[in-house]
């Protein structure tokens, strides 16, 4: 973090982008999920044909684990038919894969299933462009 003076005596903070980790923008993603109506359906928007549009927000979690890992984020909701629906999302910054990373987010997803948690679920990863090849989160 770098400290500047403003014009009027105060000390201004700047965050280099070698600052923000993971965990920031999980953060971040998780309160714009919980504050703007704007941000979910945009990024809704952005899972087209996966997740339908008009869905009815529930509630989001950070760093949910369970017998096949942790999520980073977790964002329920209801579907236009009233199923219950999660996003797993996984938020890559710098780190690399874990083996097997996207199967055991399947998993996670398919134990909800099967104990009631949700009725489906998409798995999502969000991430910068160098991540983009990783076909297994397709």
């Amino acid at each position: 973090m770098q400290t500047a003076a403003a014009a009027d005596g105060n000390q201004l903070w700047f965050l280099r982008p070698s600052d923000v980790t993971e965990r920031d923008i999980d953060l971040l993603l998780l309160e714009e999920f919980h504050s703007s109506a704007d941000f979910r359906s945009h990024f809704i928007k952005l899972l087209e044909g996966l997740v339908a549009p008009g869905v009815h927000y529930l509630s989001g979690e950070h760093s949910v684990a369970n017998s096949s890992g942790q999520s980073d984020l977790e964002i329920a909701f209801l579907d236009s038919d009233g199923k219950k629906c999660r996003m797993l999302i996984e938020n890559k910054i710098a780190a690399s894969f874990q083996p097997e990373q996207a199967q055991r987010y399947r998993k996670r997803g398919e134990l909800h299933i099967r104990t009631g948690i949700c009725d489906r679920f998409v798995t999502v990863l969000v991430a910068r462009a160098v991540y983009r090849d990783y076909t297994s989160w397709v």
